[in-house]
Protein backbone atom coordinates (compact mmCIF):
# COMPACT_ATOMS: atom_id res chain seq x y z
CA UNK A 1 0.00 0.00 0.00
CA UNK A 2 1.42 3.40 -1.06
CA UNK A 3 2.02 5.81 1.80
CA UNK A 4 0.30 9.18 1.45
CA UNK A 5 2.70 12.09 0.99
CA UNK A 6 2.73 14.70 3.73
CA UNK A 7 3.76 18.33 3.71
CA UNK A 8 7.09 19.12 5.35
CA UNK A 9 5.46 21.61 7.74
CA UNK A 10 4.26 18.56 9.70
CA UNK A 11 7.80 17.98 10.91
CA UNK A 12 6.89 19.45 14.32
CA UNK A 13 4.52 16.52 14.78
CA UNK A 14 6.53 13.89 12.97
CA UNK A 15 10.29 14.45 13.10
CA UNK A 16 10.75 12.07 10.13
CA UNK A 17 9.16 14.62 7.79
CA UNK A 18 11.64 17.34 6.77
CA UNK A 19 11.63 20.33 4.42
CA UNK A 20 13.96 20.41 1.47
CA UNK A 21 13.17 24.10 0.86
CA UNK A 22 12.19 26.96 3.11
CA UNK A 23 10.24 28.53 0.27
CA UNK A 24 9.31 27.72 -3.32
CA UNK A 25 8.68 30.58 -5.75
CA UNK A 26 6.05 30.17 -8.47
CA UNK A 27 6.12 32.71 -11.31
CA UNK A 28 5.53 33.18 -15.02
CA UNK A 29 8.49 33.71 -17.34
CA UNK A 30 7.53 37.35 -17.85
CA UNK A 31 8.30 37.96 -14.15
CA UNK A 32 11.57 36.00 -14.07
CA UNK A 33 13.68 39.07 -13.27
CA UNK A 34 11.50 39.77 -10.23
CA UNK A 35 11.49 36.14 -9.08
CA UNK A 36 15.26 35.86 -9.40
CA UNK A 37 15.80 39.04 -7.41
CA UNK A 38 13.48 37.84 -4.63
CA UNK A 39 15.17 34.42 -4.55
CA UNK A 40 18.62 35.99 -4.32
CA UNK A 41 17.54 38.44 -1.64
CA UNK A 42 16.00 35.72 0.55
CA UNK A 43 19.08 33.53 0.15
CA UNK A 44 21.48 36.34 1.08
CA UNK A 45 19.24 37.27 4.02
CA UNK A 46 19.55 33.77 5.48
CA UNK A 47 15.99 32.71 4.64
CA UNK A 48 16.87 29.81 2.32
CA UNK A 49 17.10 27.30 0.86
CA UNK A 50 14.89 28.60 -1.95
CA UNK A 51 13.38 26.57 -4.78
CA UNK A 52 14.00 28.69 -7.88
CA UNK A 53 14.39 26.76 -11.13
CA UNK A 54 17.75 28.25 -12.13
CA UNK A 55 19.19 27.14 -8.79
CA UNK A 56 18.10 23.58 -9.61
CA UNK A 57 19.48 22.93 -13.10
CA UNK A 58 21.35 19.75 -12.14
CA UNK A 59 18.44 18.47 -10.05
CA UNK A 60 15.84 19.12 -12.75
CA UNK A 61 17.95 17.66 -15.57
CA UNK A 62 16.23 14.49 -16.81
CA UNK A 63 13.39 14.64 -14.26
CA UNK A 64 9.73 14.11 -15.04
CA UNK A 65 8.92 17.76 -14.36
CA UNK A 66 5.19 17.20 -14.00
CA UNK A 67 5.68 14.84 -11.04
CA UNK A 68 8.73 16.59 -9.60
CA UNK A 69 7.21 20.08 -9.55
CA UNK A 70 4.00 18.71 -8.08
CA UNK A 71 6.05 17.16 -5.26
CA UNK A 72 8.00 20.39 -4.66
CA UNK A 73 4.96 22.67 -4.44
CA UNK A 74 2.85 20.11 -2.56
CA UNK A 75 5.35 18.54 -0.15
CA UNK A 76 8.90 19.91 -0.21
CA UNK A 77 8.62 23.58 0.78
CA UNK A 78 7.58 25.20 4.02
CA UNK A 79 6.11 28.23 2.20
CA UNK A 80 5.16 29.08 -1.36
CA UNK A 81 5.44 32.60 -2.78
CA UNK A 82 3.23 33.05 -5.83
CA UNK A 83 3.84 36.09 -8.02
CA UNK A 84 0.27 36.62 -9.19
CA UNK A 85 0.04 37.96 -12.73
CA UNK A 86 -2.15 37.53 -15.77
CA UNK A 87 0.47 35.25 -17.33
CA UNK A 88 0.70 33.13 -14.18
CA UNK A 89 -3.07 32.60 -14.18
CA UNK A 90 -3.12 31.58 -17.86
CA UNK A 91 -0.09 29.33 -18.35
CA UNK A 92 -0.18 25.53 -18.08
CA UNK A 93 2.92 24.98 -15.92
CA UNK A 94 2.19 27.78 -13.46
CA UNK A 95 -1.38 26.48 -13.17
CA UNK A 96 0.07 23.05 -12.32
CA UNK A 97 2.32 24.61 -9.64
CA UNK A 98 -0.56 26.65 -8.25
CA UNK A 99 -2.91 23.68 -7.99
CA UNK A 100 -0.22 21.63 -6.22
CA UNK A 101 0.35 24.46 -3.76
CA UNK A 102 -3.39 24.88 -3.20
CA UNK A 103 -3.76 21.17 -2.49
CA UNK A 104 -1.15 21.55 0.24
CA UNK A 105 -2.83 24.71 1.58
CA UNK A 106 -6.14 22.86 1.78
CA UNK A 107 -4.57 20.14 3.92
CA UNK A 108 -3.08 22.78 6.23
CA UNK A 109 -6.13 24.99 6.59
CA UNK A 110 -5.46 27.80 9.02
CA UNK A 111 -1.74 28.00 8.21
CA UNK A 112 -0.29 30.57 5.81
CA UNK A 113 1.38 28.32 3.25
CA UNK A 114 0.67 30.36 0.08
CA UNK A 115 2.09 33.90 0.26
CA UNK A 116 0.63 35.80 -2.72
CA UNK A 117 2.27 38.82 -4.33
CA UNK A 118 0.05 41.14 -6.39
CA UNK A 119 2.10 41.94 -9.48
CA UNK A 120 -0.50 43.40 -11.86
CA UNK A 121 -3.84 43.24 -10.07
CA UNK A 122 -4.58 39.63 -11.06
CA UNK A 123 -6.06 37.45 -8.32
CA UNK A 124 -4.98 33.83 -7.92
CA UNK A 125 -7.78 31.54 -9.15
CA UNK A 126 -9.20 29.43 -6.32
CA UNK A 127 -7.71 31.57 -3.54
CA UNK A 128 -10.20 33.16 -1.16
CA UNK A 129 -10.86 36.85 -1.76
CA UNK A 130 -10.13 37.50 1.91
CA UNK A 131 -6.52 36.29 1.65
CA UNK A 132 -4.03 39.14 2.08
CA UNK A 133 -1.60 39.95 -0.76
CA UNK A 134 1.54 42.06 -0.72
CA UNK A 135 1.54 44.61 -3.53
CA UNK A 136 4.71 44.42 -5.60
CA UNK A 137 4.35 47.97 -6.89
CA UNK A 138 4.41 49.26 -3.32
CA UNK A 139 6.88 46.82 -1.75
CA UNK A 140 9.37 46.03 -4.51
CA UNK A 141 11.81 43.16 -4.22
CA UNK A 142 13.32 44.39 -0.96
CA UNK A 143 9.92 44.82 0.70
CA UNK A 144 8.78 41.31 -0.28
CA UNK A 145 12.08 39.86 0.88
CA UNK A 146 12.09 41.64 4.23
CA UNK A 147 8.47 40.67 4.89
CA UNK A 148 9.29 37.02 4.25
CA UNK A 149 12.37 37.08 6.51
CA UNK A 150 10.29 38.71 9.23
CA UNK A 151 7.55 36.10 8.81
CA UNK A 152 9.96 33.20 9.32
CA UNK A 153 11.68 34.96 12.22
CA UNK A 154 15.13 35.26 10.70
CA UNK A 155 17.43 37.05 13.18
CA UNK A 156 17.81 40.70 12.27
CA UNK A 157 15.00 40.60 9.72
CA UNK A 158 13.15 43.43 11.48
CA UNK A 159 16.17 45.66 11.20
CA UNK A 160 17.35 47.58 8.17
CA UNK A 161 19.19 45.01 6.07
CA UNK A 162 21.33 46.10 3.12
CA UNK A 163 20.55 43.69 0.31
CA UNK A 164 22.67 43.38 -2.79
CA UNK A 165 20.36 42.72 -5.74
CA UNK A 166 21.16 39.99 -8.24
CA UNK A 167 23.09 40.96 -11.39
CA UNK A 168 20.75 42.51 -13.96
CA UNK A 169 20.73 41.21 -17.55
CA UNK A 170 17.28 42.53 -18.46
CA UNK A 171 14.58 44.80 -17.10
CA UNK A 172 10.84 44.42 -16.49
CA UNK A 173 10.44 48.15 -17.14
CA UNK A 174 9.84 50.22 -20.24
CA UNK A 175 11.34 53.63 -20.90
CA UNK A 176 9.08 56.39 -22.21
CA UNK A 177 10.57 59.76 -23.14
CA UNK A 178 8.41 62.69 -24.22
CA UNK A 179 9.70 66.25 -24.55
CA UNK A 180 12.78 65.45 -22.47
CA UNK A 181 10.87 63.87 -19.56
CA UNK A 182 11.54 60.21 -18.74
CA UNK A 183 9.33 57.57 -17.14
CA UNK A 184 10.21 53.95 -16.39
CA UNK A 185 6.92 52.07 -15.71
CA UNK A 186 6.85 48.29 -15.06
CA UNK A 187 5.40 46.39 -18.04
CA UNK A 188 2.46 44.04 -17.57
CA UNK A 189 2.41 42.84 -21.21
CA UNK A 190 3.75 43.92 -24.58
CA UNK A 191 3.50 43.37 -28.31
CA UNK A 192 6.25 44.86 -30.46
CA UNK A 193 6.05 45.05 -34.24
CA UNK A 194 5.48 47.94 -36.64
CA UNK A 195 2.83 48.74 -34.07
CA UNK A 196 3.62 48.61 -30.33
CA UNK A 197 1.14 47.77 -27.60
CA UNK A 198 2.36 48.25 -24.04
CA UNK A 199 0.34 47.65 -20.89
CA UNK A 200 2.10 49.35 -17.99
CA UNK A 201 1.43 49.65 -14.29
CA UNK A 202 2.90 52.82 -12.73
CA UNK A 203 4.95 52.48 -9.53
CA UNK A 204 2.93 55.16 -7.76
CA UNK A 205 0.42 57.96 -8.42
CA UNK A 206 3.21 60.46 -9.13
CA UNK A 207 3.70 58.74 -12.52
CA UNK A 208 0.11 59.37 -13.58
CA UNK A 209 0.51 63.02 -14.76
CA UNK A 210 3.11 61.96 -17.35
CA UNK A 211 0.77 59.32 -18.76
CA UNK A 212 -2.23 61.64 -18.66
CA UNK A 213 -0.16 64.20 -20.55
CA UNK A 214 0.56 61.92 -23.51
CA UNK A 215 -1.55 62.99 -26.47
CA UNK A 216 -2.36 60.90 -29.53
CA UNK A 217 -0.67 62.20 -32.70
CA UNK A 218 1.24 64.72 -30.62
CA UNK A 219 5.03 65.01 -30.50
CA UNK A 220 7.16 61.83 -30.96
CA UNK A 221 7.78 59.55 -28.00
CA UNK A 222 10.88 57.41 -27.49
CA UNK A 223 9.71 53.95 -26.44
CA UNK A 224 12.03 51.19 -25.22
CA UNK A 225 11.41 47.74 -23.78
CA UNK A 226 13.82 44.83 -23.43
CA UNK A 227 16.19 45.17 -26.45
CA UNK A 228 13.79 47.20 -28.60
CA UNK A 229 13.93 50.98 -29.03
CA UNK A 230 11.84 53.13 -31.37
CA UNK A 231 10.63 56.66 -31.98
CA UNK A 232 6.85 56.50 -32.12
CA UNK A 233 3.59 58.37 -32.38
CA UNK A 234 0.99 57.61 -29.73
CA UNK A 235 -2.17 56.34 -31.42
CA UNK A 236 -4.32 55.49 -28.43
CA UNK A 237 -4.18 55.28 -24.66
CA UNK A 238 -6.64 53.69 -22.27
CA UNK A 239 -6.58 54.13 -18.50
CA UNK A 240 -7.91 51.07 -16.67
CA UNK A 241 -8.67 51.12 -12.96
CA UNK A 242 -9.87 48.34 -10.70
CA UNK A 243 -10.16 48.93 -6.97
CA UNK A 244 -6.77 50.46 -6.06
CA UNK A 245 -5.03 49.03 -9.14
CA UNK A 246 -4.24 51.29 -12.10
CA UNK A 247 -2.84 50.34 -15.47
CA UNK A 248 -2.46 51.95 -18.87
CA UNK A 249 -2.79 50.47 -22.35
CA UNK A 250 -0.61 52.43 -24.76
CA UNK A 251 -0.70 51.90 -28.52
CA UNK A 252 2.14 53.37 -30.60
CA UNK A 253 2.96 53.49 -34.30
CA UNK A 254 6.69 53.03 -35.01
CA UNK A 255 8.27 55.86 -37.00
CA UNK A 256 11.93 54.94 -36.66
CA UNK A 257 13.73 51.99 -35.09
CA UNK A 258 17.05 51.97 -36.99
CA UNK A 259 19.20 54.81 -35.73
CA UNK A 260 22.35 54.31 -37.79
CA UNK A 261 23.06 56.69 -40.69
CA UNK A 262 24.35 55.60 -44.07
CA UNK A 263 27.63 57.43 -43.44
CA UNK A 264 29.66 58.29 -40.33
CA UNK A 265 32.62 60.58 -39.83
CA UNK A 266 36.01 59.98 -38.32
CA UNK A 267 39.21 62.03 -38.13
CA UNK A 268 42.83 61.42 -38.91
CA UNK A 269 43.84 58.63 -36.54
CA UNK A 270 40.36 58.02 -35.03
CA UNK A 271 37.76 56.06 -36.99
CA UNK A 272 33.98 56.32 -36.67
CA UNK A 273 34.05 52.92 -34.92
CA UNK A 274 36.50 54.27 -32.32
CA UNK A 275 34.36 57.35 -31.71
CA UNK A 276 31.36 55.05 -31.18
CA UNK A 277 33.33 53.06 -28.62
CA UNK A 278 34.43 56.25 -26.83
CA UNK A 279 30.78 57.29 -26.75
CA UNK A 280 29.74 53.92 -25.31
CA UNK A 281 32.47 54.07 -22.65
CA UNK A 282 31.38 57.57 -21.68
CA UNK A 283 27.79 56.40 -21.40
CA UNK A 284 28.51 53.21 -19.44
CA UNK A 285 31.60 54.10 -17.40
CA UNK A 286 31.45 57.93 -17.32
CA UNK A 287 34.87 58.07 -18.98
CA UNK A 288 36.03 61.42 -20.36
CA UNK A 289 32.74 63.17 -19.51
CA UNK A 290 32.15 66.46 -21.32
CA UNK A 291 33.01 69.55 -19.34
CA UNK A 292 30.52 72.41 -19.31
CA UNK A 293 32.40 75.65 -19.84
CA UNK A 294 31.39 79.14 -20.86
CA UNK A 295 34.97 80.12 -21.63
CA UNK A 296 35.63 80.67 -25.35
CA UNK A 297 39.18 80.04 -26.54
CA UNK A 298 40.04 80.67 -30.18
CA UNK A 299 42.94 78.44 -31.20
CA UNK A 300 43.60 75.57 -33.55
CA UNK A 301 43.78 73.15 -30.63
CA UNK A 302 40.50 74.40 -29.16
CA UNK A 303 38.72 74.13 -32.51
CA UNK A 304 40.06 70.62 -33.00
CA UNK A 305 38.83 69.63 -29.55
CA UNK A 306 35.39 71.06 -30.31
CA UNK A 307 35.24 68.97 -33.48
CA UNK A 308 36.35 65.87 -31.59
CA UNK A 309 33.74 66.47 -28.89
CA UNK A 310 30.96 66.76 -31.48
CA UNK A 311 31.92 63.33 -32.83
CA UNK A 312 32.22 61.83 -29.34
CA UNK A 313 28.72 63.03 -28.40
CA UNK A 314 27.34 61.75 -31.69
CA UNK A 315 26.93 63.65 -34.95
CA UNK A 316 23.37 63.56 -36.25
CA UNK A 317 22.25 61.22 -33.47
CA UNK A 318 18.95 61.27 -31.58
CA UNK A 319 20.78 61.22 -28.23
CA UNK A 320 23.92 63.24 -27.49
CA UNK A 321 26.11 61.61 -24.82
CA UNK A 322 27.78 64.17 -22.55
CA UNK A 323 28.21 61.93 -19.51
CA UNK A 324 26.84 58.75 -17.93
CA UNK A 325 23.27 58.96 -16.61
CA UNK A 326 23.97 56.37 -13.90
CA UNK A 327 25.28 58.65 -11.11
CA UNK A 328 22.16 60.85 -11.31
CA UNK A 329 19.85 57.82 -11.51
CA UNK A 330 21.55 56.33 -8.45
CA UNK A 331 21.10 59.59 -6.56
CA UNK A 332 17.36 59.37 -7.28
CA UNK A 333 16.72 55.62 -6.96
CA UNK A 334 19.72 54.18 -5.11
CA UNK A 335 17.72 53.55 -1.94
CA UNK A 336 15.93 50.82 -3.90
CA UNK A 337 18.88 49.00 -5.55
CA UNK A 338 16.74 46.64 -7.64
CA UNK A 339 14.67 49.51 -9.03
CA UNK A 340 17.86 51.42 -9.79
CA UNK A 341 19.32 48.49 -11.76
CA UNK A 342 16.07 47.98 -13.68
CA UNK A 343 15.95 51.67 -14.64
CA UNK A 344 19.67 51.88 -15.41
CA UNK A 345 19.53 48.82 -17.66
CA UNK A 346 16.72 49.99 -19.95
CA UNK A 347 18.15 53.54 -19.98
CA UNK A 348 21.52 52.19 -21.14
CA UNK A 349 19.92 50.14 -23.95
CA UNK A 350 17.96 53.20 -25.09
CA UNK A 351 20.97 55.52 -25.24
CA UNK A 352 23.32 52.90 -26.71
CA UNK A 353 20.99 52.66 -29.69
CA UNK A 354 19.76 56.24 -30.07
CA UNK A 355 23.32 57.61 -29.86
CA UNK A 356 24.40 55.17 -32.62
CA UNK A 357 26.90 53.32 -30.45
CA UNK A 358 25.55 49.93 -31.57
CA UNK A 359 22.70 48.47 -33.57
CA UNK A 360 22.38 45.33 -31.41
CA UNK A 361 22.89 44.89 -27.67
CA UNK A 362 24.20 41.33 -27.35
CA UNK A 363 24.94 41.46 -23.62
CA UNK A 364 24.43 44.05 -20.92
CA UNK A 365 25.08 42.87 -17.38
CA UNK A 366 24.95 45.24 -14.42
CA UNK A 367 25.79 44.57 -10.80
CA UNK A 368 26.10 46.65 -7.64
CA UNK A 369 29.20 45.17 -6.04
CA UNK A 370 29.64 48.15 -3.75
CA UNK A 371 27.47 51.13 -2.76
CA UNK A 372 29.62 53.50 -4.80
CA UNK A 373 30.24 51.66 -8.08
CA UNK A 374 28.18 50.00 -10.80
CA UNK A 375 29.98 47.07 -12.45
CA UNK A 376 29.17 46.51 -16.10
CA UNK A 377 29.85 43.99 -18.82
CA UNK A 378 28.73 44.95 -22.31
CA UNK A 379 28.93 43.46 -25.79
CA UNK A 380 27.27 45.21 -28.73
CA UNK A 381 27.38 44.91 -32.51
CA UNK A 382 27.48 47.92 -34.81
CA UNK A 383 25.79 48.14 -38.19
CA UNK A 384 27.31 46.28 -41.13
CA UNK A 385 29.12 48.62 -43.51
CA UNK A 386 30.20 46.13 -46.15
CA UNK A 387 28.63 42.82 -47.13
CA UNK A 388 31.96 40.97 -47.05
CA UNK A 389 33.16 42.45 -43.71
CA UNK A 390 31.79 41.45 -40.32
CA UNK A 391 30.29 44.34 -38.33
CA UNK A 392 32.43 45.85 -35.61
CA UNK A 393 31.86 44.52 -32.08
CA UNK A 394 32.28 46.75 -29.01
CA UNK A 395 33.24 45.05 -25.73
CA UNK A 396 33.37 47.01 -22.49
CA UNK A 397 33.87 45.88 -18.90
CA UNK A 398 34.49 48.08 -15.88
CA UNK A 399 32.98 50.14 -13.08
CA UNK A 400 31.02 53.38 -13.21
CA UNK A 401 31.42 55.54 -10.06
CA UNK A 402 28.11 56.50 -8.46
CA UNK A 403 26.83 59.37 -6.37
CA UNK A 404 25.27 58.50 -2.99
CA UNK A 405 21.46 58.19 -3.07
CA UNK A 406 19.23 60.82 -1.51
CA UNK A 407 18.64 60.23 2.20
CA UNK A 408 15.12 61.67 2.23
Amino acid sequence: MRKKARGCSQRKIDSSVTCQYKVAISFAGEQRTVAEAIAGCITRGGGGPVFYDRYEKATLWGKDLYEHLSDVYRNQAEFCIIIASREHAEKIWTTHERKSAQSRALQEKGREYILPVDYDGTRIPGLLDTISYLNFGEEGVEGICKAFLEKIGTPGSRESIAFEPSPMTGSPRALLQAEGTLLWPPVVSSRWDSEILLVVKPDDPSDEPFLHGLRARDKPVVVAYQHNVAICKLEKKTHLTEASSSRWELKFQVQEDDFHPDMEMGTTGISAEQFAEQRARRLLLDENAAQDSEQVTVSVEALNEVSMEVLRRGLGTVAKIKRSPFPELYRQFGQNPTMFLEIAWITAVTFLKTSQCVRTVNLLKMELRSPRALSLEFVGTRHRKYQNVDPHVIRIAGDCPLDPPDTI
